[in-house]
């Protein structure tokens, strides 16, 4: 890999530090690629002897919309943090400029991180995570942000992205104005990156940046100067390396592995989840997280407690706090953002000590709302659940988009709470609940069909005859179950075997459908000889279909189901919500963990088995 120094050699300190005044955009070729195509629509990139950059869409272009392109210089390497930055002279029709980073090609398929502003309201920006092989490739981070003092202001404007670690934000500012701070509040626009989040929208810890243009009416173009790249200094996660093993193998227990030295530190944070500093938990502590998918509030902490010095610099009513997982190569990972629940100031001769459980940032939006909620027949799901999530400042990342609508009214009476109206919309989308995950981004996922999916963490016990083994399997993973704790429990007393899904009757005929599991489900009907039914009423049903998916992702999700597992490991930072894991060669879902926040651990995991699917 090329160092910073060695990318460019153009202009006098080459393109960082100065290219776009030292250096002219039209001494650069550049690489393009598009995210999402309009074919046969394409884009074009174009210089000029007066250091201008334009992308053009001919007039032979049909589309509008559809295409999201990007283009970098030839020559440049890949960067974990930067600062992407041009100025925005205009374009002759309504488009979206933008800037990416971390882009990652494999074959025609290109990953990686996007801001954007509207084509129509150009002052609003919008982060997104892009995968070119979706079907929707753009996957939208947190909320579209207004930069107000643009609004009455004509381009151009010069704008800035920067991402370091998980930390990506825009700054954008007309020319003719000096330049603001990144601390400004009105010129500035934040989002944080789930860059371990689970789901098809990954993204690389390094990767390629640049200049993106979108929706550009057929006949114009989009026109750009004073274009450069600099790296920034990365201070989140990063990769390191213990002698020739990553952290990967480490974390994996892979051939010659022995000891692994990890160790835990605790971030404080303002409202906005910006740090403000450290804190050490005494040596006497204990904490626990726990997950748990069944919970409204599903991540908690417990035994958190702190020394005087640093309980003395504890806000509980506006700070929170971020467990963080260190292992030896300096990789870390965030274990979840968390607000103090019920503190308690210990009173003695030597000062007071601090103690308090945790809880995720779930009670923030369930909280009661104070009139009635209603969407209309016809109405589209999507709209009012970003609409919901913008009225709480929580960062959160769903789908780009989901075509459900409300067949008949649905409503919500005063006192609901707003995680409730969320859930049964995310419901309607065949999304998982509402979960914060270990970013503290609220995510909203699709719930994926079990058949031909992989495990995302592979544990084995290194017998294809042991608990939950598959019969003929073989796999040379290291065992990373401790031995002794692989259990399997029986539900057959909870376990339903039927689930059905109606719509209230209040809301004309009901649509009614039925899910029934394999017979190979050990508390099958024809095993267990009677139904065991689970019945769930739901809001807002279009068709038969969408009420027989809704019965089918019951009993994907439902924790009751047989069969179950518990098993003990090492502690293990990859693990989120609703994660994936092949468990001696059989895909299971993750019902729960919790992870004993001391070297040793134990983590703590309890999976559910995902039976192949049948048409009921």
């Amino acid at each position: 890999m090329p160092t910073y120094g060695e990318l460019f050699s153009i202009g006098p300190n080459g393109l960082y530090g100065d290219y776009g005044l030292g250096a002219c955009a039209s001494a650069l070729t550049y690489n393009t690629a598009y995210v999402d195509q309009a074919a046969p629509d394409t884009y074009s990139v174009t210089t000029s002897p007066q250091c201008v950059v334009q992308v053009n869409a001919p007039n032979t272009n049909a589309a509008t919309a559809g295409n999201v392109f990007l283009f970098w210089p030839v020559g440049s390497g890949p960067l974990d943090a930067a600062l992407v930055s041009s100025t925005w002279e205009g374009n002759s029709g309504t488009a979206s400029q933008g800037h990416f980073h971390r882009l990652v090609q494999t074959g025609a398929r290109q990953t990686g991180i996007i801001v954007l502003n509207s084509d129509t309201e150009p002052w609003k920006f919008s982060a997104y995570l892009f995968d070119s092989t979706e079907t929707v490739p753009l996957s939208q981070i947190g909320a579209t942000i207004a930069l107000s003092p643009l609004q009455s202001q004509a381009l151009p404007w010069t704008v800035s992205t920067r991402l370091v670690g998980s930390n990506l934000s825009v700054k954008a500012w007309p020319i003719a104005q000096p330049e603001p701070p990144w601390t400004s509040s009105t010129n500035v626009a934040s989002w944080t990156v789930p860059t371990h989040g689970p789901g098809p929208f990954q993204t690389s810890s390094m990767g390629l940046s640049g200049w993106a243009a979108a929706s550009l009416p057929p006949g114009t173009v989009a026109t750009y100067t004073g274009l450069s790249i600099s790296p920034e200094q990365q201070t989140a996660v990063f990769t390191g390396q213990r002698g020739r093993y990553s952290a990967e193998d480490l974390l994996n227990l892979a051939d010659g592995v022995g000891q692994v030295s990890l160790t835990f530190r605790f971030e404080v944070l303002d409202s906005r989840l910006s740090y403000l500093f450290d804190v050490s938990p005494p040596t006497s502590a204990r904490m626990t997280l726990r997950v748990s998918t069944s919970q409204t509030v599903k991540r908690v902490l417990d035994g958190f407690e702190l020394t005087p010095l640093d309980a003395l610099k504890i806000d509980p009513f506006s700070h929170r706090l971020r467990p963080i997982y260190k292992l030896e190569t300096g990789d870390e990972w965030p274990l979840g953002v968390f607000l103090f629940d019920d503190s308690a100031l210990h009173h003695n001769s030597a000062g007071s000590s601090f103690s308090a459980p945790l809880t995720d940032q779930t009670p923030i939006i369930d909280q009661p709302r104070l009139g009635s909620y209603s969407i209309p027949v016809g109405g589209a799901i999507y709209p009012q659940i970003v609409r919901l999530l913008n009225q709480f400042g929580v960062q959160y990342s769903i789908p780009a988009t989901s075509h459900a609508v409300a067949s008949t009214p649905v409503s919500w009476k005063p006192g609901d709470s707003t995680y409730t109206v969320l859930a049964n919309l995310f419901a309607l989308c065949h999304w998982y609940p509402p979960y914060f995950d270990n970013f503290g981004v609220l995510r909203g996922r699709p719930i994926p069909s079990p058949e031909g999916s992989h495990g995302a963490h592979v544990y084995t016990t290194g017998s294809s005859d042991a608990v939950g083994g598959v019969s003929g399997f073989v796999d040379a993973t290291p065992s990373r179950i401790f031995d002794k704790s692989l259990t399997e429990l029986d539900g057959l007393v909870q376990a339903p075997n039927r689930y059905v899904v109606t719509s209230p009757q209040t809301q004309g005929a009901p649509i009614t459908a039925t899910y029934v599991p394999p017979e190979s489900f050990p508390n099958s009907r024809a095993r267990r000889g009677f139904w065991i039914t689970s019945y769930a009423s739901v809001n807002g049903l279009t068709n038969k279909a969408q009420a027989y998916q809704h019965a089918r992702n019951n009993f994907i999700t439902d924790v009751r189901a047989n069969m179950n597992y518990e098993f003990a490991s090492m502690p293990d930072p990859r693990h989120d919500i609703f994660d994936r894991v092949l468990l001696n060669g059989q895909i299971c879902i993750e019902t729960g963990h919790s992870m004993t926040l001391t070297p040793e651990g134990p983590h703590t995991h309890q999976v559910r088995k995902v039976w192949a699917d049948v048409v009921a």
